[in-house]
């Protein structure tokens, strides 16, 4: 961790000291916070707000690496669907929310987070403050503007103030436009809840002339989630050129040519099998393999 000042002096500080000197150097307006990439920051955060996990796996770092590739590139869509249980909102969206709101350089930012519901969308900004709150360096730099809520996200970090509204997809409201990041997490339900073939088509349209406007010029648009039917809205922004440049695809079983499952130490060969029996072909295909039977 570094902190860089505008008058370019460097002052490297001590990890035992950092969380008791960071906040006052925060508050002054010419402090900028380097804190690395998107992939540093979540193998070096994700332990101390979940030690339970193996977060050296190769999934993680690829939907990191994908992220970083991202944020550097012009194209700011990245598309990621991957099957249930593997750190997708955890990492795509609480992680890369905090992540932007201390990285972004504008004094001001405004991201948004869209789920099926918008319910499920407040469950996750939940996840994104306990994140916070439970991290002792993340909570040491953020100041939390809305104590009373456990689901509004709104930060002063420094001089910057950052805030993350949630929406249902069919309730995203015209005009609003974010530049710090716009999330468009499992919106399709699941298969104990799935759209209607009417919604399926419904959230297609919406996302096509309405979600695709929302995000200003250089802000991240990050969809991901898990295929619910072979039309529904991640097959179709998969058959997009301009959703193919920072694409993952990535099953439970043999997602690569070198790897036989994605996440060995969580969800190894031995407990898909089993997951398969427990709860049937057709479940399994859809949630775990991203290939849908009807």
């Amino acid at each position: 961790m570094r902190i860089q000042k505008s008058t370019n002096l460097e002052e490297t500080i001590p990890f035992s000291e950092a969380y008791k000197e960071l906040s006052d150097l925060l508050t002054a307006p010419d402090t900028i916070l380097d804190i690395g990439s998107f992939e540093n920051f979540v193998l070096e955060q994700g332990p101390r707000s979940f030690p339970m996990y193996s977060w050296n796996s190769w999934h993680i770092r690829k939907m990191c690496a994908a992220v970083d590739e991202m944020l550097s590139s012009n194209n700011k869509y990245l598309l990621a669907v991957l099957p249930r249980y593997h750190l997708k909102s955890t990492i795509l969206n609480n992680f890369l929310s905090i992540y932007r709101m201390l990285t972004m350089a504008t004094s001001y930012g405004e991201g948004l987070i869209i789920s099926y519901k918008e319910e499920l969308a407040t469950i996750h900004s939940v996840h994104t403050k306990e994140i916070i709150r439970n991290n002792e360096y993340l909570s040491s730099i953020m100041q939390d503007l809305s104590l009373q809520s456990d689901s509004s996200i709104s930060y002063k970090i420094g001089n910057k103030r950052c805030r993350v509204y949630s929406s249902g997809i069919f309730g995203v409201k015209r005009g609003l436009h974010t530049n710090l990041l716009t999330c468009v997490d499992d919106v399709q339900g699941d298969l104990q809840n799935p759209m209607t073939f009417t919604e399926i088509e419904k959230s297609t349209r919406m996302f096509d002339a309405e979600i695709l406007n929302i995000p200003n010029k250089d802000c991240p648009l990050v969809i991901f989630g898990t295929v619910i039917s072979n039309n529904d809205l991640l097959f179709h922004l998969k058959e997009k050129e301009a959703f193919q440049e920072h694409m993952l695809w990535m099953p439970a079983l043999y997602p690569d040519s070198e790897h036989e499952v994605l996440w060995e130490e969580m969800y190894n060969k031995i407990w898909l099998d089993q997951r398969k029996i427990d709860g049937g072909w057709k479940a399994f295909s859809t949630e775990f393999l991203l290939t849908p039977i009807y």
